[in-house]
Formats: structure tokens, sequence, C-alpha cells
């Protein structure tokens, strides 16, 4: 028996694309938080992450130019227009609550970190230039500016009245310069934190995200060509898993070939399960994937500092520590979902109220 793998019973949510986000979310917060165990099977498990979990973000990158320039298309394509100021109050109260809520509760519990080094720079979503003692949220920074620059790009090129051939290759040279300027300033020694953190060497990832979403709204037809029997892209993200191990061994490649091949990876995720109908036990991966991905954002913003703690903590009581690390981990989650619930979901739902989308499924 076969089922559909894009609709969650009762729910708009595409289930595969919230299995792609859940994969991100493991990568990344395994990244930040597996460590060597003594348990032969849970390190063998946590490699990856420990690994190249950073490429997590990637991953997150290519989805959210995916899902962000679809929405904007949907709209100007539904419309004939598009509300800038609906749009980014739209992300506002999805993404500022958990975040600011988050930055209150780190004033309250690190008291040693004074305000001025973080505080500004997160309000003003430039943490990825400025520097601050919450190291993981320069992806939030990178993704705000995008959001921005999406709802100032694409709307400008349907006003221009561009055909969508010539707005794919103004994309592609967008992404193909943002690769050529990371090249050039790993080669001339920009140091691998700014290559990792700063917008115009990260923008790439996310336009190849946008990329996808015109083929799939603007050259329907086209995109199903490209997806074929989706299960090659499986194998071409296959290889990027491995190719991205070996960079690995080679950090100073990182933010190159690295890069390239989470970009990759993203990209044949999306063309090989978007739409896609998977056997029931391909299902028994992807749910609890679905099911990460649907809390991955408070998971994520919340994961570092109180993860840590948590399985230090459990390792102490149990007196194992691979037994604190699976404890932790599930911690953790537990919070990204109770946050999620509490706070995440009250503050969408009285968005849609407030400022209905302009587009609908």
């Amino acid at each position: 028996m076969r089922e559909s793998f894009s609709q969650n019973a009762g729910s708009k949510r595409a289930v595969e694309l919230d299995a792609i986000r859940g994969l991100a979310i493991m990568l990344a917060v395994g990244s930040h938080l597996n460590r060597p165990s003594g348990n032969a099977l849970l390190d063998w498990i946590q490699t990856p992450a420990m690994r190249w979990g950073a490429i997590g973000v990637d991953i997150f990158f290519v989805l959210s130019g995916f899902l962000i320039g679809g929405m904007i298309i949907r709209e100007i394509d539904t419309t004939g227009g598009f509300n800038i100021k609906k749009f980014l109050t739209r992300r506002a109260f999805r993404l500022w609550p958990v975040l600011y809520l988050f930055v209150v509760a780190h004033m309250l519990f690190k008291r040693s970190d004074p305000y001025s080094d973080y505080v500004p720079q997160i309000f003003f979503h430039v943490q990825n230039y400025f520097r601050t003692p919450i190291n993981h949220l320069w992806s939030l920074a990178v993704e705000e500016q995008f959001y921005l620059l999406a709802a100032l790009l694409l709307p400008l090129i349907a006003r221009l009245q561009i055909n969508t051939r010539p707005m794919l290759m103004w994309l592609a040279g967008l992404a193909a310069f943002s690769s050529l300027l990371r090249t050039v300033a790993w080669y001339y020694g920009v140091d691998a934190v700014s290559l990792q953190w700063q917008t115009q060497y990260r923008i790439d990832v996310l336009l190849v995200g946008i990329i996808l979403a015109v083929l799939k709204f603007r050259r329907h037809d086209l995109y199903i060509r490209l997806q074929g029997r989706h299960w090659p892209y499986l194998l071409v993200a296959l290889a990027c898993c491995f190719g991205l191990n070996e960079v690995s061994f080679h950090p100073t490649y990182v933010n190159v070939y690295g890069r390239w091949l989470g970009m990759g990876l993203g990209a044949s995720l999306i063309l090989g399960l978007d739409g896609v109908q998977l056997p029931r036990p391909a299902l028994w991966i992807a749910r609890p994937l679905a099911f990460l991905g649907i809390y991955s954002y408070s998971i994520y913003i919340w994961h570092p500092g109180i993860g840590r703690s948590l399985i230090s903590w459990a390792a102490a009581k149990s007196g194992s520590l691979p037994l604190g690390i699976l404890i932790g981990n599930a911690l953790v989650v537990a919070l990204g979902v109770a946050i999620t619930r509490s706070v995440e979901r009250p503050m969408m739902a009285l968005r849609d109220r407030l400022f209905p989308s302009n587009v609908h499924s």
C-alpha cells in the first residue's frame, strides 16, 4: 500500500518538507550537543552531526528560500501585487515571540553577559556582523535579512515584467556571484566565522531555494520533468553526505566545498521528496522527522546552552553519559514542543486573525 506524503491528516502542512526540516534540525542541534559517549552504537549514530552537522543550516536555508520564495511568487501571481508590510508583519509574528522570549531568559539567567553585547544586535538582526555571546543566532539574522531582500527583489522583478527565464538567469547569476565572492574571500584569508555568518557569503544557498520555487510555481511542467522519478535525487543527496564526510576531515575547505555540498543536499532533498508518495515503511522514518520539523524553530532557538546543561545534569543523575545524552536531547525536544505550543502557535493564530494571508492553499 502507498500513502500520500504531502498531507498530514487534517493539516495543510507539507509533511515531506517538515521531514527535510526535521533532518536539518537533527544535524544542527547535533553539531552543538553531540559528543563522544563511549558507547559504540550511539557514537556511530552521532558521527554525522558531530563531523558536519553545521550543514543542517544550509538545508534550512535552501528550504527557507523555497518556501518564502514560493509564498511571494504565489501572492504576486494571484493578486497582481505584493503587500510587503503584511509579509514582514506576518514574519515578525512568526519569529519574534520565541526569539525575544529567549533573549529575555538570557538576560535573566546570564547576567554575566552585558546587555549591550547582544540585545541591540539581535533587535536589529545584525548579530551575524556584530558578534554576540549567543553565537547560534547568526543564522536567524541571515534569514531576516533574506526576507527583506526577497520581499524587495521578487516584486521588483514582477513590476519590471521580467519573464520567468530571465528571472531564473538573474537569480542564478546572483547565486553564482555570492558563491564566487565567498570563494575569493576564502582564498584571500577572510576568517572562517565571517564566511559562515555573513549574508553576502551565504545568500547563494537561499537563492537556490528561490530558483526551485520559481520553477515550481512559474514553470511547473519543467519542475515536474526535473523531478522525474524522484529517487535519483535521493542518491545525489546520499552522495553529498559522503562528500561532506570527506570535507569534514579538511576544515579549511568547508566554506568552499562544504557550502556547495550543503546546497546540493538541500536542493536534492526538495526535488526528491516534494510531492512524493512513499511506501508505508518509509513513513516510519519520515513521520518522526516531520514531528521534529514542526517544532524545529523553537528547538533551534533554545537548544545550545540549556541543552548542554540538561545533558550534564542527566548524565550526573543517571551516572551514564550515553543515557545523559539521550535524556538531554529528549528534554530539549520537549522544551521546543512546549514553547511552540504555548508561545509560537498562539501568536501565529493571532497573526492570522489580524493579518490574514493574501494567498490561501
